[in-house]
């Protein structure tokens, strides 16, 4: 589900933009070939991620190597836990005003909150 978002946005749709930088949506508007591009590899790499999920509890996912999904599974879940970590460090102190952004006050509490 979470990979159809990027796809749909990708395809050029619209719903759910107001959790986006509006910058990015700006250039998404444009239609920036970086911006698809990147929403793309996002959806590729969001639908590999959910195979890679689903391979360590199912059954048909012991075919695959357990050294190579432990690397990978080890590897998106410290990329999510650096990722998360930012944007909250940085919303926080955003929203205590110790920094300014130009981000809309509901984007900031998307990210700092959500993601």
């Amino acid at each position: 589900m979470f990979a159809a978002l990027s796809c749909y946005w990708a395809l050029g749709g619209t719903a759910g933009t107001e959790t986006v930088s509006p910058a990015i949506v700006q250039l998404a508007r444009v239609h920036d070939p970086w911006v698809e591009a990147a929403l793309w590899l996002s959806t590729l790499l969001k639908v590999i991620s959910g195979v890679v999920v689903l391979a360590l509890i199912q059954p048909w996912g012991s075919r695959v190597p357990r050294w190579l999904l432990l690397l990978l599974a080890w590897g998106a879940g410290t990329l999510v836990f650096v990722h998360g970590g930012l944007y909250f460090v940085v919303g926080l102190l955003a929203l205590s005003g110790a920094v300014h952004v130009e981000t809309p006050l509901l984007v900031l509490r998307w990210y700092t909150f959500l993601c």
